[in-house]
């Protein structure tokens, strides 16, 4: 899911997300996007999993604290539940997500 300044509080405001803030021409972006993939569709149901292009929505990036690509962030409820900086594993984000869905 393309996320952007029109939907990005709307769709993080309930219910765990994960959103990555990518460039386009990133290489590390690029190679996370089957893992980005294959997570929405294991999450579909239970979790949004959506990308936020950072050189066309420069305002999320600058508020979500964004300071490298790509930027995992798992989003609760509205409110910032975890992050990752950088390529990492189909486990790691997973495990971040589930942590997500099983916190009251």
């Amino acid at each position: 899911m393309a996320l952007n300044a029109g939907n990005f509080e709307t769709t993080v405001a309930s219910g765990v997300s994960l959103v990555e803030f990518y460039h386009p021409t990133c290489s590390h972006c690029r190679a996370m996007e089957p893992v980005v993939e294959q997570l929405a569709a294991d999450f579909q149901g239970r979790a949004v999993v959506g990308k936020v292009n950072v050189t066309t929505d420069q305002a999320l990036t600058q508020t979500g604290g964004v300071r490298g690509y790509p930027t995992f962030i798992v989003v609760k409820n509205g409110q910032e539940h975890s992050q990752w900086l950088g390529e990492t594993s189909y486990d790691r984000l997973a495990r971040m997500i589930r942590a997500a869905l099983d916190a009251s």
